[in-house]
């Protein structure tokens, strides 16, 4: 940096003397000094300091532990989602099974009605053909 000055500061000598010429470089090196160090000031301001590491850490072990309670959750949901499946299939089985019995038991109801009608009917037969018989002696 010195060497450069050095030089500029001959350039500006030549043109408006060594009075002028040390002031413009030392305005220069001034110049170039603090934007050096405004730069260097903004990019510390956005370094991370350890309480940030350590809060975006923390805020890391919170996600972490919500996708655990997250993936538990879903798990139980398919766990739940499974079982409803499993008795929705059933129910449907159980409907199926309970229409068929129903149809059973219908079946054998007519079928006992008419072997009961049949039965009081032969008895009223009977009872007729017994009456006949008395009022034919």
């Amino acid at each position: 940096m010195k060497q450069r000055a050095l030089e500029v500061f001959e350039i500006f000598e030549k043109v408006h003397g060594p009075v002028s010429a040390k002031t413009i470089v030392e305005y220069l090196e001034n110049t170039d000094s603090m934007a050096i160090q405004r730069e260097i000031s903004a990019r510390i301001a956005q370094l991370a300091t350890k309480n940030d590491v350590t809060d975006v850490k923390s805020d890391i072990a919170l996600l972490k532990n919500d996708v655990a309670l997250l993936n538990k959750d879903i798990s139980s949901l398919k766990d739940d989602v499974a079982l409803r499946t499993e008795m929705a299939g059933l129910r449907t089985d159980f409907r199926a099974e309970l229409k068929a019995e129903i149809s059973c038991l219908k079946a054998d109801l007519i079928k006992t009605f008419v072997v009961m009608n049949m039965a009081q009917l032969l008895a009223i037969v009977v009872s007729l053909l017994a009456i006949i018989k008395f009022f034919l002696k």
